[in-house]
Formats: C-alpha cells, structure tokens, sequence
C-alpha cells in the first residue's frame, strides 16, 4: 500500500495571543495592524507518504521457510515541509512598550536573503539594524521590518518500521505476539530549526546562526503481547 499526498498553503494572521513565546507579542500593542503576517504555523509546502509492504511471497512447502520468510511487514513514512517564518527581534525597547519584542530596522540597500546560507549566517545579517532610539520629535518608533518575514530551513524525515506477527491461535484465539524494530530519522539527516532567541536578536553574538536541529537518528525495538 502507498500513499502520498502535497500540501500548498499560506495562512495569515496578527499577533498570536495563545503564543507566550517574545515572537508571540505585539510590537504595538494600540496598532495590531503592524503584526499582519504569515502565522508561526505558516508551512507553505508540505508532502507527506506512507508505504506498508508485506513480505508473504513464499508459497513453498517447507515449514521453517514459511515461518521465517513470511509474516514481516515493512512501513515507512516520509516528512518533507518547507521551513517555518520567523521574525528579527531589535533587542530593544526602542518604542516603550515595556517588552522588548519590537522589530529590527531594515538598512536600506540590503538584502536579507543570504546568498549562500549556512547554518552560521543563515540570513543576511547587514540587512538589518538595532533601533536604538526612544523617542524620534517626541513620538516612540517602531522596527520598520515586518514579522515573520524570513523563513528557516527545510524539514525532511523518514521513519522505518520492520515488524512480525506471531499468532499463538493454538493457544487462545486471538493471541499474538508482534515483534518489532523502528527507526526515527532512519538516513540520519540533519533537519536545522530556525534561528530563534538570540539568533534573531540584533546585536547577540549569535545573531543569524542556527544553533538547533532536529532529533537525530532513533532506534527503538519492542516486542507486544496480544491477547
């Protein structure tokens, strides 16, 4: 059995209030018009498949074949979606909101795309400034650079299961024992987070770099009782 299924979406939002996270807030808690955006969630592409191949091709008459070549059951399932946006935080409390969950400054000229993105600047840190000013003729000002404008790396997976059944119908009708193998991240492959905290922050140490990924590889074996 296969099955497979492509997702295109684009969800929108404001501010997420269910969201306590700094990238959750409101830079301007009086004008939530400035927080009109993707939503954390936004996955713009995503695709997903399962496969289940039952090993049952022996036919011949030798019992110690049929036990051993028989009965396994080999599923996976594959994970590819595009990354999630984040925002780049000014570090400042530039507007006095009483949270510095304000936006950076956008430097004119500047691409905030990197050319070539790595894990260490995965964004292109010149595009962006700390705001540093409280008030500007008397009125506070917000980051000019919108939220959730930049996107992090792709999220790819697979998860294999290899497994057999072992029914004991001699002994109690419905009996069985199943054992079984999985593997999470089966190809080990390394799914990099966003840049989030001081990776988004203007002026950290670790502004653009990605300091997180994914669960590695895991493998687990189980063996379950039916009765």
């Amino acid at each position: 059995m296969l099955y497979g299924f492509y997702t295109f979406s684009h969800t929108f939002d404001s501010v997420q209030l269910d969201n306590t996270t700094t990238q959750g807030g409101a830079e301007d808690p009086s004008n939530l018009r400035l927080e009109h955006g993707p939503a954390d969630f936004d996955i713009r592409h995503q695709f997903a498949a399962s496969v289940v191949w039952r090993l049952d091709y022996y036919h011949g008459q030798n019992f110690l074949g049929r036990g051993l070549l028989n009965g396994w059951a080999v599923s996976s399932i594959i994970n590819v979606h595009s990354g999630l946006p984040f925002t780049i935080l000014n570090g400042k409390d530039a507007n006095l909101t009483g949270s510095a969950v304000e936006r950076a400054q956008l430097v004119p000229g500047q691409n905030p795309l990197a050319v070539n993105r790595t894990a260490a600047e995965w964004f292109n840190i010149s595009a962006f400034s700390q705001n540093p000013s409280t008030l500007v003729n008397g009125i506070a000002v917000n980051g000019n650079s919108s939220r959730n404008m930049l996107r992090g790396p792709t999220f790819k997976d697979a998860d294999l299961a290899i497994s057999r059944d072992f029914r004991l119908s001699r002994l109690r009708e419905g009996m069985a024992v199943q054992l079984r193998a999985d593997a999470y991240n089966v190809f080990n492959i390394v799914s990099l987070n966003s840049p989030s905290g001081n990776g988004a922050t203007v002026g950290s140490s670790t502004f653009g770099q990605i300091t997180s990924a994914s669960a590695m590889r895991q493998l687990q074996l189980g063996l379950r009782f039916t009765f």
